[in-house]
């Protein structure tokens, strides 16, 4: 039996979308202003001077830092929507408390998922599937890098083909997207992100109820009240 259904999970993603279109747009907006930014970084290197690299390396940092600033943001959203708390341009504007964990946690998992990949793929496509939860549980438990990457470990025991099943769905929903001019980009992020946070909230049932002990099985026939 599955453990979730990924039309499911898209759909609660693009209702979310839909009904919350105008932030989304305007997350889309900050999100495409960094991805200019980084491409002025880009630019500026391929032109002589010598003050050029550096200026090109300060550019592109300030974009990559905006890019992790804007994925926290996202995931706060994300997490809301699906607990049917309402969202704001604040949510990813102002300041995130989970930012440097966020930042730090994102280094491990690409350098764990990289080592693996260099390792005949297989192990950093597991990696990839074992750890995928970490951001979700940084933004929703505020926990340590570590700690998210383990928490993702018990998340997604026994369901890691669900979770990349899902996961080659949202990479083929994004690549529509991308297609779509990039346009299609603003709606597709967003949505695969809400459903991303549904599939990580029912995954921590999943486990909370793992983790529940079983009553005690009853012995004999309960006694009636008289």
């Amino acid at each position: 039996m599955k453990t979730f259904s990924i039309k499911e999970v898209l759909g609660v993603g693009w209702k979310a979308f839909r009904e919350n279109i105008s932030v989304f747009i305007t997350f889309g907006v900050a999100m495409l202003a960094i991805w200019l930014l980084e491409q002025i970084g880009l630019g500026i290197a391929n032109h002589s001077g010598a003050m050029k690299p550096a200026l090109s390396a300060l550019v592109t940092l300030a974009a990559r830092v905006g890019q992790i600033w804007l994925q926290v943001g996202l995931f706060r959203m994300a997490l809301k929507l699906v607990e049917g708390q309402a969202i704001s341009t604040d949510d990813f504007l102002k300041a995130h408390g989970d930012f440097l964990t966020y930042l730090l946690a994102s280094v491990l998992y690409g350098l764990i998922v990289g080592a693996g990949m260099v390792l005949l793929i297989v192990p950093g496509l597991y990696w990839a599937v074992r750890y995928w939860a970490y951001g979700y549980s940084v933004v929703d438990e505020h926990v340590d890098p570590v700690t998210a990457l383990k928490r993702s470990t018990v998340l997604t025991q026994g369901v890691k083909w669900e979770v990349l099943a899902f996961g080659l769905a949202v990479i083929g929903v994004n690549i529509v997207g991308a297609l779509a001019l990039g346009v299609g980009l603003f709606a597709t992020i967003p949505l695969t992100a809400v459903a991303g946070a549904k599939v990580y909230r029912i995954l921590v049932a999943r486990a909370a109820a793992r983790m529940t002990p079983a009553p005690p099985a009853q012995i004999g026939r309960p006694i009636e009240a008289h």
